[in-house]
């Protein structure tokens, strides 16, 4: 079977996705693979068109549609400082009036409108900009960026290398975590509630397992990829970044959807809906009771 899957271009994503780039990607997972990778914020439009069967894709981005299921065990998340989703400001975050939102996000942008509302009980003008941060911060008083361009926008502000005007960053990994005491969940894989559910995820498991016994390997690569410290890489994919959809990231996951349904930021009927999936044992995954089904009655 040829599998149709779409990820993201970012570093996060390769512990999730790098097995299935392999020369031998069919013999380390089990199926025939064909990647094909796209922001966040075009993945979903893939996805729903059924131009891939698959996709890590954003958190915010599935929960409204009824058709899409969350496969359990895996996840782009983290447990407080994110580093790559980043609210850089030009004035306190309790007086900015205009936030610049990376074009490229669909969770990241979710998050920063809840937090706005929810945390700091502001209603800021958003607009949408390219990834670039001095542009962003000439047009607003805040800039969200994610992913590669935010390490690397820590990284000329870290060495100061940075030419723009005086910034203070917020992590909304942090943030987020302050606020609810829960994990934050950017990405999942998600696919139509009608496809081989149970024996896509069997596949995605072991490209998972594969990646997670690789981490020096895809820090060292992704160092050299991103023009990045080696150093930053490698705390990045093994402190900032957590991969398992276990129970407190759902958990996490049904409290983001609760917060952004209440502020308008996603629309009512959103809800996670988790894939059904009787056993992942053969993979070496264990499906909390949190992550096994479907909300009832969604």
């Amino acid at each position: 079977m040829l599998w149709r899957l779409g990820t993201v271009p970012y570093l996060n994503a390769e512990p999730l996705t790098a097995a299935l780039r392999e020369p031998d990607a069919a013999l380390l997972v089990g199926d025939a693979v064909r990647i094909e990778a796209l922001v966040p914020s075009q993945l979903i439009g893939a996805l729903l068109e059924r131009q891939v069967d698959a996709a890590l894709v954003s958190t915010a981005a599935v929960l409204p549609h009824r058709e899409l299921r969350i496969l359990p065990g895996m996840c782009v998340g983290s447990r407080g400082p994110v580093r790559s989703i980043q609210l850089y400001c030009r004035r306190p975050v309790a007086e900015v009036r205009t936030v610049a939102l990376d074009a490229s996000s669909r969770s990241a942008v979710a998050l920063t409108r809840v937090l706005f509302a929810e945390r700091w009980r502001r209603a800021p003008e958003f607009i949408t900009l390219p990834p670039h941060l001095p542009s962003m911060l000439e047009a607003a008083d805040a800039a969200l960026l994610i992913g590669d361009p935010a390490l690397q926008a820590n990284l000329v502000l870290d060495t100061g290398a940075w030419a723009g005007p005086s910034v203070d960053r917020l992590d909304l990994g942090a943030v987020w975590q302050e606020l609810t005491g829960r994990p934050f969940v950017y990405a999942v894989w998600a696919a139509p509630a009608d496809v081989d559910l149970e024996r896509l995820a069997q596949m995605l498991t072991r490209a998972k397992a594969w990646g997670m016994q690789r981490l020096g390997l895809l820090a060292t690569r992704g160092a050299q990829e991103k023009e990045l410290p080696r150093d930053v890489t490698w705390k990045y994919l093994t402190e900032a970044i957590h991969y398992h959809l276990d129970a407190e990231a759902c958990r996490g996951a049904e409290l983001f959807c609760d917060l952004a349904v209440r502020h308008g930021v996603l629309p009512a009927p959103s809800a996670v809906r988790f894939a059904e999936i009787s056993d992942l044992a053969g993979a070496g995954a264990r499906i909390p009771a949190e992550c096994q089904a479907p909300t009832p009655g969604t």
